[in-house]
């Protein structure tokens, strides 16, 4: 017999005002097994980024008598940093492995294999993995675009992916994201991978 697994959008792709709380949609997780929850955080600024965003993930235990019940599982700090942006400059072809920028001012900032970039585009936005840069004005992407990018969305080189393991006791999950710095906005992701079935 097989195991039965999937991947869910919990939070999609959006904005993080300085200095505000990002709450997220509530998790059930009555019916699952196993399950790592994955949350993207992206500078979509130049700004700096003093003291990097809290993430903490919250479980619930309310009840009949205790109605507020959300408690704190697990908490971590983004690094932070100062990021380096840029801007789409040709249009990319959807599923594609290229991205064009525009290479005014880059330096070496775009250049490292195996970096990540945020493409910001609301909802539509993504992260690409480098595996390569041309002549100061493409980026090979490891993994093909999920979208069509055109001027003139920007790019950012400062992205961190962090996982979290909910407790298999846990019926109920949150993700909050405290954007507690005075100068730079971030952009927030959250996914679900869970296992439902034995």
């Amino acid at each position: 017999m097989g195991l039965t697994k999937s991947v869910a959008e919990i939070d999609a792709w959006a904005q993080v005002a300085v200095g505000a709380i990002r709450k997220g949609a509530e998790i059930d997780l009555s019916a699952v097994y196993e399950n790592i929850i994955t949350v993207v955080v992206a500078h979509n600024s130049t700004n700096p980024h003093a003291n990097g965003a809290l993430i903490t993930l919250q479980t619930n235990a309310k009840n009949d008598i205790h109605t507020d019940g959300w408690r704190v599982e697990q908490e971590v700090r983004t690094p932070g940093g100062t990021a380096v942006g840029t801007t789409v400059d040709q249009l990319s072809v959807s599923e594609g492995n290229t991205l064009f920028v525009d290479s005014t001012g880059l330096g070496d900032q775009f250049e490292t294999k195996n970096d990540l970039y945020f493409v910001e585009a609301g909802v539509f936005s993504e992260v690409v993995r480098n595996n390569g840069f041309t002549n100061d004005v493409s980026i090979t992407v490891l993994d093909a675009l999920e979208q069509s990018h055109d001027t003139p969305e920007p790019v950012f080189n400062v992205v961190t992916e962090h996982r979290f393991f909910v407790p298999a006791g846990a019926s109920t999950a949150r993700i909050l994201v405290w954007n507690d710095d005075a100068d730079c906005t971030i952009f927030t992701r959250t996914d679900l991978e869970k296992q439902t079935g034995i």
